[in-house]
């Protein structure tokens, strides 16, 4: 048998498929591919580029807020931090120690934008 550390197929939570609206399932990806079992940080601006959503960076914006709000998502954490060019989430694996998790810089440097998935 061999054994591989990055699988090529991540499982999802059973819960994914109740996740709404259709940018919470997005964040949700997002998080099990890029943070992981860790942290990661993008800013709103590539997400809402990256995702696909039809409407406005403003109503994006709301809805990101809000999911950020309700902490729904299954397995991590949202939060929102302030950037050099504008607000920046946060996603954190809830079983993550500590002492584990990478600092989160000031600004926006170290936003891994490059990491998204597809929409």
């Amino acid at each position: 048998m061999v054994e591989v550390k990055s699988p090529a197929v991540l499982t999802v939570h059973p819960e994914y498929f109740l996740i709404e609206p259709g940018i919470g399932r997005f964040l949700y990806r997002l998080a099990r591919r890029a943070a992981g079992k860790a942290r990661a940080k993008w800013s709103f601006q590539t997400i809402y580029e990256r995702s696909g959503s039809t409407g406005d960076f403003k109503k994006f914006t709301f809805n990101l807020r809000r999911l950020i709000k309700a902490n729904g998502l299954p397995e991590c954490t949202l939060a929102e931090l302030a950037g050099k060019s504008g607000p920046l989430l946060v996603i954190t694996h809830r079983d993550a120690l500590p002492d584990e998790l990478p600092e989160l810089p000031e600004d926006d440097e170290g936003a891994e934008d490059d990491t998204l998935p597809p929409a």
